[in-house]
């Protein structure tokens, strides 16, 4: 339960930096490096998430890491993806 909940409001911060005041130049960019470098991203998330449960004496195997990750950057599309972008 613990780590649910620090991930459950990890994913919340995130998208709550994302798209409280969000400009739609930088919400469009996002999108598309969410797209392109996916791979990239999740490998990313993945390491800090790690460290971060190593920070806390938490430790889980790669593929549990990613499997976290995944979940994180898809609740983050899924914000993302709500936002109605103006055309500029």
């Amino acid at each position: 339960p613990v780590i649910k909940d620090r991930i459950t409001h990890w994913v919340e911060d995130i998208v709550d930096s994302l798209i409280i005041e969000y400009s739609s130049i930088q919400t469009e960019k996002l999108k598309i490096l969410l797209i392109s470098d996916e791979e990239l991203i999740l490998s990313y998330i993945s390491k800090v998430f790690s460290t971060f449960l190593k920070d806390i004496n938490i430790n889980i195997n790669e593929t549990q890491s990613n499997n976290i990750s995944l979940f994180i950057l898809s609740e983050i599309s899924k914000s993302i993806n709500k936002l109605k972008i103006e055309n500029i």
